[in-house]
């Protein structure tokens, strides 16, 4: 029937195409396809259909746009793969609206151009790439839904094309492909949007493939979904690595295992003819979920009867592993087997636990290098393996360490609290590296420092970048000094060097180079090593390794810096006493600039934390020197963030320039005054633009530090403006709803009554009785606040507050033997609390 009809399709095809044109759009009461020009060429064509299209002339544009498109659809881009369906989706419109005897014939050529379209689509990688190989998925659905309609009206030209397998398959997997979860919070602000979309299609395909089975529809057979469209969505769970995504991990893996007859087989309620095998979680499935385990935890508590704690979900992940276990052996399948891959995602783990997980990696190591035993010949301590073949041959089906084995084990050490996570992580290294370079071995033996497998598993750059890391995280004085040895190590491969490394070896007459690299975080690392590092030269030496990173660019071009490079050194001098520290990081920051200019590379791009850097380190220069230039500079860095850097400073950035005043106790008293009032001005800017920017909206501490920037001056006149300033801010503070004042203002407020008005009781007494109102109304008052109003308030005041105890007169006056809704909403700390409740 098809090929008659493209016969006549052809003999016509001039007469057809005589008859669209002479058509006038103006006229025409049909509808108008838009030309499409450019990149797709002759694959798209103007279509003028008028109320009575002829039948023959629609299929024939119809299946040129399929020939024309099909060759080159891998090849399309995102705005060729929308106009083509675009295009498509009119052409059924047009058929559906203006015909209801006439159906579109299209036959599995049709889905295979369709399914080449939504595999393109899915390659994007991009969200915009998702959503578009889903519109073919429902394209697709509704030219069948059409189809069905025509049949079910009597026409039995109507062809019911149901979508591929496949087709679910691409439009689940081009959501499960965006693991760039940047792009998906900047576009949707929900890191499991991918994963609720392929979902989403799961539950349809079960939703058709139930509704099939309870009709009596013939036309359609709709498909059921099998593991591998639950390996999908559970993959894209696994990317948004999150709470609520682990946890639907686990219901979706429960759901297939009930679904495919496998929860009721190990229970012994079904026998295994009963279980589908098409849908039986496999060993990817139940790694999948493993990997969503280990990526997250609530918590890092060691507490096992705590839910979501690292030793709670390592018990969860070792149930399932068991699962797995059972599961091969009732199947008589090793395919079920937990692999190296399994062991390696419960390593991972251990790196959660934050008192004890270097150990447990170390116990899981040895359980895998157990299982490996029957590769190793004892007579010659030697692996034995087949021709041609590799431990990565075996990793897939068996239980085999590899480098990523002894690297989360690394991990684990260095996350781990016990004190020695640093060497140990080191020895682990150097074990590693006598299989290399062949030394020899006069300090460790035994263990999973010593095993056969070690002369087939060779550190990697990522080997080297941890145990870096397990130094930076000790953060000891030593801890820049060991970081910078291995990186040393990295760059620079000599002999001299291994054996600088390797203090209790020797190395043989062999010598095998390391064909490892460093990466820019081993270099990254190693500047944050010495930024942590207690060492007085911390700072100095974060640079000079900077340094070394940038002569590596310029002379190999291979290790790119990034901001993070400069941004690491940039902290290091803020956080160090060096008197020029402003200095020193704005020589950075400018480096940063000048080389993002030249290699115009967006990892070069300063960061919100560079412009972070150099505000702090230019107040901390302020704070030291007292200079109203140095100030000024901190000020402009903060605008430049938001002009150049395109980043809105938030609270805590406007907080350093607000507390500097407040920290200048040994500066020129005139300098100090003039850097507060210009603090002030800042705090009310920040007032002011408080709906326009409510993240640089003034906290309390904002109020409390300029509060305290008017205190301990001995001019009489700056005493006094200080006092009206003090005030103009408590007033702000009262006024705003960001905020309210807390016991910390009233101290403050009071000290600076005190100063000021020391010679004028009256008028002290008054504001004192004042503010201690207040205070008492709020619910803050504190026993600092009784001892300083008790040295301000007259007799007759302090006699009416003896008045208002609530207990024996005998004991000291203290808030608690006060009206208790005086103190109320004061904070509470540890030992009060324990005092308090004792009474």
């Amino acid at each position: 029937m098809n090929m008659n009809m493209n016969m006549n399709m052809n003999m016509n095809m001039n007469m057809n195409m005589n008859k669209y044109q002479s058509m006038s759009t103006s006229s025409c009461a049909g509808i108008t396809l838009q030309n499409i020009q450019g990149t797709i060429g002759t694959a798209f064509r103007s279509l003028s259909i008028d109320t009575s299209p002829d039948h023959s002339s629609l299929q024939y544009e119809f299946n040129q746009l399929l020939n024309d498109i099909s060759p080159r659809a891998f090849d399309l881009s995102y705005q060729e793969l929308q106009e083509t369906f675009h295009q498509l989706d009119q052409i059924m419109q047009c058929m559906e609206d203006h015909s209801k005897t006439i159906i579109l014939q299209h036959d599995y050529f049709y889905l295979q151009t369709i399914q080449k379209l939504m595999s393109r689509s899915a390659n994007l990688g991009s969200i915009d790439g998702a959503e578009l190989t889903e519109k073919y998925l429902t394209l697709v659905l509704n030219s069948n839904l059409r189809a069905r309609a025509h049949i079910q009206h009597g026409d039995d030209d109507g062809i019911v094309l149901m979508p591929t397998r496949e087709m679910y398959t691409l439009a689940m997997d081009a959501w499960a492909k965006l693991r760039n979860l940047k792009q998906t919070h900047d576009r949707h602000r929900n890191a499991l949007l991918p994963a609720q979309r392929a979902q989403k299609i799961l539950d349809f395909m079960w939703e058709k493939y139930h509704h099939h089975h309870s009709s009596k529809d013939s036309t359609i057979q709709h498909i059921k979904p099998d593991v591998i469209h639950y390996t999908t969505v559970l993959q894209a769970l696994a990317n948004a690595s999150s709470k609520k995504a682990t946890q639907r991990a686990q219901n979706l893996l429960k759901q297939a295992e009930r679904r495919s007859g496998l929860q009721d087989f190990l229970s012994g309620k079904k026998s295994l003819s009963d279980v589908d095998p098409n849908l039986v979680p496999d060993r990817a499935c139940y790694n999948t979920v493993l990997y969503c385990l280990s990526r997250y935890f609530q918590s890092r508590d060691d507490v096992h009867e705590r839910p979501h704690s690292a030793q709670y979900i390592m018990g969860v992940m070792k149930e399932i592993m068991n699962k797995m276990e059972i599961m091969a052996d009732k199947l008589n399948d090793d395919a079920w087997m937990p692999n190296t891959r399994t062991y390696n995602f419960l390593l991972m783990a251990c790196s959660r636990r934050p008192n004890g997980g270097g150990k447990e990696a170390e116990r899981i190591l040895e359980g895998m290098l157990h299982k490996a035993h029957h590769l190793i010949d004892h007579d010659v301590g030697a692996v034995m393996l087949g021709d041609d073949q590799s431990l990565e041959d075996l990793e897939e089906n068996m239980v085999v360490p590899n480098i990523k084995s002894y690297n989360n084990v690394i991990n684990a050490w260095s996350h781990d609290r016990s004190g020695d996570g640093p060497e140990r992580a080191e020895e682990l290294l150097k074990a590693l590296l006598r299989q290399v370079f062949t030394l020899e071995d006069n300090s460790v033996s035994g263990g999973i420092s010593r095993h056969p497998l070690l002369n087939l598993i060779y550190p990697d750059v990522v080997t080297f970048n941890l145990v870096i890391n397990a130094w930076t995280r000790s953060g000891r004085a030593e801890a820049g000094k060991r970081a910078e040895q291995i990186l040393n190590l990295l760059v620079d491969q000599s002999p001299q060097t291994i054996k600088a490394f390797m203090s209790n070896d020797e190395l043989k007459v062999e010598f095998d180079e390391l064909n490892v690299a460093p990466d820019v975080i081993s270099f990254n690392s190693t500047i944050n090593a010495w930024s942590k590092s207690e060492d007085e030269d911390g700072a100095q030496r974060s640079e000079d390794v900077l340094h070394q990173l940038l002569t590596e660019y310029e002379k190999h071009g291979e290790v790119v810096p990034s901001a993070v490079s400069f941004c690491t050194a940039m902290q290091a001098w803020a956080k160090s006493s060096d008197p020029n520290r402003g200095s020193k990081t704005q020589y950075l920051f400018d480096k940063l600039i000048s080389i993002h200019n030249e290699i115009d590379d967006d990892r070069l791009r300063p960061s919100e934390s560079c412009y972070g850097a150099l505000l702090s380190a230019y107040c901390a220069d302020a704070e030291e020197t007292g200079e109203e230039k140095i100030f000024e500079a901190a000020m402009e860095s903060l605008v430049r963030m938001q002009r150049e850097g395109g980043f809105i400073p938030n609270t805590s950035h406007y907080n350093l320039l607000l507390f500097v005043p407040s920290k200048m106790r040994d500066c020129d008293e005139a300098k100090r005054f003039n850097i507060a009032l210009k603090a002030r001005s800042i705090l009310e800017e920040m007032t002011e633009n408080t709906k326009r920017s409510p993240n640089s909206a003034p906290d309390i501490y904002s109020f409390n530090n300029i509060i305290k920037a008017f205190q301990g001056y001995d001019d009489e006149e700056r005493k006094r403006e200080s006092l009206f300033a003090v005030l103009d801010v408590f007033n702000m503070l009262c006024e705003t709803n960001n905020c309210g004042p807390n016991d910390q203002t009233y101290i403050h407020l009071l000290k600076s009554v005190q100063e000021s008005l020391i010679n004028e009781s009256k008028d002290r007494a008054i504001l004192c009785e004042e503010i201690f109102r207040k205070c008492c109304e709020s619910g803050l008052l504190t026993n600092a606040v009784l001892n300083i109003i008790g040295n301000l308030l007259p007799p007759v005041s302090l006699k009416r507050l003896e008045a208002c105890r609530t207990a024996s007169k005998t004991e000291p006056l203290t808030v608690y033997n006060l009206p208790s809704e005086w103190s109320e909403n004061r904070r509470v700390g540890q030992n009060q609390r324990r005092n308090r409740k004792n009474r």
